[in-house]
């Protein structure tokens, strides 16, 4: 369940300047979150659960014939279902009608993103070595997983490009967290796309664009140019630094973007109570 320890947060809308609009929900002690693809609900982690929560503030648990103990929601493309991570393995449920939670007890890992036709479900996975991970990609359709990228560097974060033609990941090949794109048959070069650091790629529903966090909590965006057989990363640009609530020390991403990449939902630290001063009785009282 909540964890009473961890930092109260609010999910926010922001602009592409970084300017705030609304809140989206109550404030909570949120990890993740995953936008839905209809955007009119939110999926996140609370601690070990997993709630929905819609525009109208209502929070429903998804999670509890799951247990606790589940992390990293991932919307299926229709938005009728969620895949989770439960224990060591992955598990999915209806969000549309009262069906048990289904177990794939074959597919290891933290669940990253859904293809657009269903079929293919991007992982990460503990490689067993050090703190090293490695990408896996599962058939939703068999219940079989295989590895994607396993090499000597840590590999996660896997993101499919609207088309599915391409992957956007995260390795530290180079020394440091970066992103990279590469095709989404494993075939060809690896295409680098952050330059001072980079975590957590989400791309715009055109495929045009790519987001990422750069040091700092710099929200960063570069616009993609796409070929039948090669994709082209224009410059890096800044488009905005908040301070973010990133309580999973980079493990989940503290952000969502929509689908016209035209505003963030971000997990900021709840605002503390703001002090006042009452003159002349040398009382400090919190509002």
């Amino acid at each position: 369940g909540e964890d009473a320890s961890d930092p109260l947060a609010r999910l926010q809308w922001v602009t592409r300047q970084g300017a705030p609009t609304d809140v989206f929900g109550e404030v909570g002690r949120y990890w993740t979150l995953a936008l839905s693809p209809d955007e009119r609900r939110v999926a996140a982690n609370q601690g070990e659960s997993i709630w929905m929560i819609d525009a109208t503030r209502r929070r429903t648990p998804v999670t509890s014939a799951a247990g606790s103990d589940v992390y990293a929601p991932v919307w299926s493309p229709s938005g009728s279902a969620l895949v989770f991570r439960s224990g060591a393995g992955i598990a999915r449920v209806s969000l549309d009608r009262d069906a048990p939670v289904e177990r794939f007890a074959e597919i290891l890992g933290t669940p990253r993103d859904w293809s657009r036709d269903g079929q293919w479900l991007l992982l990460g996975l503990d490689s067993g070595t050090s703190s090293q991970s490695d990408i896996w990609r599962a058939d939703m359709n068999t219940g079989t997983a295989q590895p994607w990228l396993a090499s000597e560097a840590s590999e996660d974060h896997a993101r499919f490009s609207p088309n599915g033609r391409w992957v956007a990941y995260v390795s530290n090949s180079t020394g440091q967290p970066e992103v990279f794109v590469r095709s989404a048959d494993g075939s060809g070069k690896t295409i680098p796309v952050s330059t001072t650091g980079g975590m957590h790629p989400r791309w715009r529903g055109d495929g045009r664009e790519l987001y990422y966090l750069a040091p700092g909590d710099a929200m960063m965006a570069v616009g993609m140019t796409l070929a039948p057989d090669t994709v082209t990363p224009g410059e890096p640009q800044r488009l905005f630094t908040v301070p973010l609530n990133d309580i999973a020390d980079g493990f989940f991403a503290p952000y969502d973007v929509t689908r016209d990449g035209q505003r963030f939902l971000l997990n900021v630290p709840d605002r503390p109570a703001s002090l006042f001063f009452l003159h002349g009785f040398g009382a400090v009282g919190q509002r």
